[in-house]
């Protein structure tokens, strides 16, 4: 084979290699799943399996997801919850529950 040729193989033998469907077993680039711990979620991506990794705490209560947290004003709140007996960290718009006293009323 001339140098050409080698340089035309390799090139058609990457294209080829590289327009092969990506998959992770059974699921599909870019589709997710839950973990096998139960409560983590993993997605296919270009480079394998992905999975978050969160605590996998159990819960029966509010109370065995950690501490009361208190606002400047005195209102207590929890940002971690019990939801399906996992915790589960709670998502507030701007940022807290608390008041924020330094705004127009």
């Amino acid at each position: 084979m001339t140098t050409l040729n080698v340089i035309l193989f390799s090139v058609l033998t990457l294209l080829t290699a590289c327009s092969q469907p990506i998959t992770c077993g059974e699921f599909a680039l870019g589709e997710s799943f839950p973990s096998d711990d139960g409560c983590n979620t993993c997605s296919c991506t270009e480079n394998g399996i992905a999975c978050t990794e969160r605590a996998c705490i159990e819960c029966t209560s509010d109370n065995d997801c950690g501490e009361i947290k208190v606002c400047p004003d005195g209102t207590e709140y929890r940002d971690v919850k019990c939801i399906a007996n996992s915790c589960e960290q709670m998502i507030f718009t701007g940022g807290s529950p608390c008041f924020d006293e330094s705004a127009p009323q």
